[in-house]
């Protein structure tokens, strides 16, 4: 079993209440996360909701330490836009159109952010703005 032997809403309602076993908070169930909060509340507040959450998460399941601000909050505005570009009815429609969100996000995320600025103790406390390759959905996050 994983992720989605959940609806959707009771995926949501797993991982907010920390019952999901964490094994199945994998990266393609942060990307599930990340489009249902952004299809339910809107990118601004999917971000913020993401960012508790997984905080929240990693301090229950983790040791409290590696919730990455940054990345999370810049991977909402990844999937917010290819949630624009897409006719997609729902969150397996979207990763099959687009496999990349699976196969290759780090390579997204680098197209935009250089390492020395992910890898800063700032961006993981704080959301920066890329300094590569800016795009109005980084912005439209905050």
């Amino acid at each position: 079993m994983d992720h989605y032997s959940l609806s959707d809403s009771q995926f949501i309602e797993e991982f907010e209440t920390c019952k999901m076993d964490p094994k199945w908070f994998t990266h393609e169930a942060h990307l599930r996360l990340a489009y249902l909060y952004i299809k339910k509340f809107g990118v601004k507040r999917a971000a913020t909701n993401l960012c508790e959450g997984i905080s929240r998460f990693d301090t229950i399941f983790g040791s409290g330490d590696k919730f990455h601000r940054t990345i999370t909050v810049a991977s909402v505005g990844v999937m917010y836009h290819f949630i624009q570009k897409s006719n997609s009815a729902d969150f397996r429609s979207l990763i099959k159109e687009f496999p990349v969100l699976i196969d290759d996000f780090r390579s997204l995320l680098l197209s935009h952010y250089s390492t020395r600025l992910i890898n800063s103790s700032k961006s993981k406390e704080e959301y920066q703005l890329p300094d590569l390759l800016s795009n109005k959905v980084f912005e439209e996050v905050m």
